[in-house]
């Protein structure tokens, strides 16, 4: 079937900046990217008033493991869904799940949806924001824990540098290995370097990189998205021989400056799906909410894999013990490729 593609990318660009919900994986450099590295089919549905974007809903299409397609808003993404009222497109989801003989639509974080009845919510924990509109650094930093204090108190002890970065080089030499640690140790297939080159290909604009030095050597990384009114980190990497020097904290710290710097009102910690993960975000201030994913059509039982559940546990200790690291991005492609996240 024939994919539908917006007509004009300037002026969906312009329209996601101005959209509170909107983040660079709206934009249509990040449909660009996975068409380029996974060959997704896309279909961008638009809905015009007087000739001005109303909403728009970004879907692909995906296989899973079992070989059965699915429709994916939005692929290794924690936020899709619409930007604006999702019941506009059923007639289109109806249509393109039907031409395309996929089994279901999937929409990863959903915000805006609740009341949606058509779609199914699947709570998986909660989404951090912290507001930063009209801050100053002192003004987050006089609101954090006392252990953000602290932690960063001793980083500058320890002689941590926080840096501005960008280019291919820095990801490839810097960034995408202590990203292979970060996911072995997790136990989790990573995404190919390519993704990454071509996010920076075709989303530089937006694109922020943090690094962390320790005697020369790059020991953090924190990668981040400024678009809109809206500051958003998605890839904290690090090497864990290091955690006790306080890099991560640093990484996040220097990103918030960033922001406020250029006159952000909302630095998006993303999900907390975890204990650890709640503790850490909720250490900088922020607001939590529920965060959930959606499922199309309703009456179906279907749910995400997870890593602590299942034969999806087996397979995380399988990669975090047996497979070597430099091995890990061959089937970590193939592997997250299917799953879309």
């Amino acid at each position: 079937m024939e994919e539908k593609l917006f007509p004009g990318e300037d002026a969906w660009d312009k329209w996601v900046g101005e959209n509170a919900w909107g983040r660079y994986t709206y934009l249509s450099g990040y449909g660009k990217v996975l068409r380029e590295i996974f060959k997704f089919p896309s279909f961008y549905l638009i809905k015009k008033e007087e000739n001005r974007i109303k909403a728009g809903f970004p879907l692909f299409l995906l296989k899973n493991l079992a070989g059965k397609r699915y429709l994916l808003s939005l692929p290794f993404s924690e936020y899709g869904g619409p930007l604006g009222e999702s019941n506009l497109f059923l007639p289109e989801i109806e249509q393109i799940l039907k031409e395309s003989k996929a089994k279901f639509l999937e929409i990863h974080g959903g915000r805006g949806m609740e009341g949606s009845l058509p779609f199914r919510p699947l709570p998986l924990g909660y989404y951090a924001l912290l507001p930063i509109k009209d801050s100053n650094p002192q003004d987050i930093l006089d609101k954090a824990g006392h252990s953000v204090r602290k932690n960063l108190n001793k980083a500058r002890r320890n002689a941590l540098r926080a840096k501005r970065e960008e280019g291919e080089e820095f990801i490839k030499k810097e960034f995408y290995p202590l990203y292979l640690i970060s996911h072995k140790r997790l136990g989790s297939p990573p995404l190919p370097l390519q993704f990454f080159l071509s996010l920076n290909r075709h989303l530089s604009p937006c694109m922020r990189i943090i690094s962390v030095t320790y005697q020369g050597s790059t020991i953090s990384a924190l990668l981040g998205w400024s678009v809109g009114k809206s500051f958003h980190i998605t890839h904290i990497v690090s090497d864990h021989r290091y955690w006790h020097l306080r890099g991560n904290d640093l990484a996040h710290w220097a990103m918030i400056r960033w922001a406020i710097e250029e006159g952000k009102e909302i630095f998006d910690f993303g999900p907390a799906r975890y204990p650890g993960q709640i503790k850490y975000k909720e250490k900088w201030g922020v607001n939590f909410y529920p965060y959930k994913y959606f499922y199309y059509p309703s009456r179906l039982d279907i749910s995400p894999p997870q890593a602590h559940k299942g034969i999806y546990r087996y397979l995380s200790l399988i990669w975090k013990f047996a497979l070597p690291k430099f091995f890990t991005p061959i089937p970590g492609k193939f592997i997250r490729g299917h799953l879309g996240i």
